[in-house]
């Protein structure tokens, strides 16, 4: 059932309308509430409620982490996310998205990238991060299982380009799962969890994407990209494709009536994007 045919959503208990206090920085680690049961017995959504920032903001939405405009940003670069609605109970805005691990009211089998790699402890020299501890790494452990190998090689890698671009810098690997749709197979499960960070300017991410580890560039994202099952020329039109999306950031948070005041402190986490518009590749 699609968000838009929705008929009934349960009200948020009292207690999840209790303030909380703003962060050191502009992340959306807002509390969860229960999930949601919407429409139908067996449809479960989850839902996440508005960060109440400063009292004095008259700006109707969460200030530029906006979770909305960050997903539409991924749907449109062609990430696989799960559906979302953005809807208003009392004077709060509440996020709600679909569970990716139910199908018919039935439990799909959902596993970390962490358990799949069972990283062991990383030495001093940080070489995993050019192996195992890395995006290819999880495109590798996952090749053997899945049902569609190339597809979900090549959706990670251009996950992983969205991360850099918008500078989600905790993409570590419990932020990237597996699905067991049929027994013995598994499928790269829809993204979650990005989250532009104030500091990714000077940050690396935090797994490894290419040859130079962590480091959040462009290069170093082409550097490895035969692991992903892409050659050069493939890895460059996903390059591509996701910065000409990512260049109009502003204007995705400008229609959501982000305050000018976020969008200017949010540019840091787009330095790649913005950068990457200057290049061609």
């Amino acid at each position: 059932m699609s968000m838009a045919a929705r008929k009934r959503v349960l009200p948020l208990r009292p207690r999840y309308y209790s303030e909380v206090p703003r962060p050191a920085h502009l992340s959306d680690l807002t509390p969860r509430s229960l999930p949601y049961l919407t429409g139908t017995s067996d449809s479960y959504t989850c839902s996440k409620q508005r960060l109440r920032m400063d009292p004095e903001s008259t700006q109707p939405e969460e200030p530029a982490c906006h979770p909305p405009s960050r997903r539409r940003l991924a749907t449109t670069a062609g990430i696989n996310v799960p559906n979302f609605e953005l809807i208003n109970i009392g004077d709060r805005s509440v996020l709600l998205v679909d569970r990716f691990d139910r199908v018919d009211g039935n439990r799909v089998h959902y596993a970390s990238a962490h358990s799949f790699l069972d990283p062991k402890p990383l030495s001093a020299s940080g070489r995993e991060y050019m192996t195992s501890f890395s995006y290819a790494g999880i495109a590798e452990v996952l090749r053997p299982y899945s049902a569609d190998a190339y597809a979900d090689a090549h959706e990670l890698y251009r996950r992983m380009v969205f991360n850099i671009m918008v500078g989600n810098v905790d993409d570590r690997l419990r932020n990237h799962a597996f699905l067991m749709p049929q027994h013995g197979q598994y499928r790269l499960a829809p993204a979650f969890d990005i989250i532009p960070h104030m500091e990714a300017s000077d940050r690396p991410q935090s797994i490894g994407v290419g040859e130079l580890g962590p480091a959040g560039t462009i290069a170093n994202a082409l550097s490895q990209c035969s692991r992903f099952l892409l050659t050069q020329q493939e890895a460059r039109a996903i390059i591509i494709e996701v910065k000409n999306i990512i260049s109009a950031w502003r204007d995705e948070f400008r229609d959501a009536d982000i305050a000018p005041r976020d969008i200017h402190m949010l540019a840091g986490c787009f330095s790649i994007a913005d950068e990457a518009v200057r290049f061609s590749y």
